[in-house]
């Protein structure tokens, strides 16, 4: 059996201010506009795999695929006798369900689409000078970037969620079917493929009991809690004038700041505005 590689959510290390880069333009205005952030479905990411590292469901072994169904007959039907459970246990055993890729397939869909309809990530940075992420996300240096307070805006944790650091490896781990449930589940949102390591991202997510609508995905930020506004590079200068105008209402507590690429043509320095 696959060595399982333990995440533990509640040992991650809060950074004190947490940073979202975005365009000047449409919803993405409304950090600033509205002090709102986007819980997104992981079926609008850009990497296929993220929140959807494949179950490895040929890794069971028959003794394990029929434990299996022996547990859940236990589960299920607690007053059966030992030996009607084994029996029906048996019995699904041998429909090879969980030899089938058809079935596998299905369920997989199923349980997918399900999870969009509830789950929703926000995906944050503990850094704002990788000069990727403003070439990817802030419109190629005419975006912006935004400091979250984490110890205000993180303070009530039932309406934020969860958060931790992403892990990126070479090779994706494998998940076995056996894995606790809340193990398997915080590797699929908390892996990802070292070619996404230039994210460092830190993310927040929250499950919800029922399917949600886009506006159950949005959070309201307290005022309190947007501490930074950083113009990017090439932002231009009547996009700051305005983003200073309405931000004299919306998020009186944010110091602005100024990206400026280096000379190396490269990488980012952010200074005082």
């Amino acid at each position: 059996m696959n060595d399982f590689i333990e995440v533990h959510e509640n040992e991650i290390e809060i950074p004190k201010i947490v940073f979202k880069h975005r365009k000047w333009d449409g919803f993405q205005k409304d950090v600033i506009l509205k002090r709102e952030v986007f819980y997104a479905p992981p079926e609008s990411f850009e990497d296929p795999l993220d929140c959807k590292v494949p179950i490895r469901y040929d890794q069971l072994t028959d003794e394990e695929i029929f434990g299996r169904y022996l547990e859940r007959m236990k589960e299920q039907h607690p007053r059966w006798t030992r030996l009607k459970q084994r029996s029906e246990a048996r019995y699904w055993f041998n429909k090879g369900l969980m030899r089938d890729k058809e079935h596998i397939q299905k369920v997989e869909e199923d349980y997918w689409k399900e999870f969009n309809e509830r789950f929703g990530v926000l995906c944050l940075i503990p850094n704002p000078n990788s000069f990727k992420m403003w070439v990817e996300y802030s419109d190629n240096h005419k975006g912006y970037c935004v400091g979250f307070n984490t110890e205000i805006m993180f303070k009530d944790k039932s309406k934020v969620g969860g958060g931790g650091k992403v892990i990126y490896f070479g090779e994706l781990p494998i998940i076995h079917p056996l894995e606790p449930p809340m193990q398997k589940m915080l590797k699929q949102i908390y892996f990802k493929e070292k070619k996404w390591e230039f994210e460092d991202e830190f993310r927040v997510h929250k499950m919800h009991p029922n399917q949600i609508s886009d506006e159950q995905r949005i959070l309201k930020v307290p005022e309190e809690a947007l501490a930074e506004i950083i113009f990017g590079a090439k932002m231009p200068p009547e996009t700051k004038t305005e983003i200073i105008e309405i931000a004299k209402t919306s998020c009186k507590h944010a110091v602005f700041k100024q990206a400026v690429i280096n000379a190396d043509s490269e990488t980012i320095s952010i200074v005082d505005y």
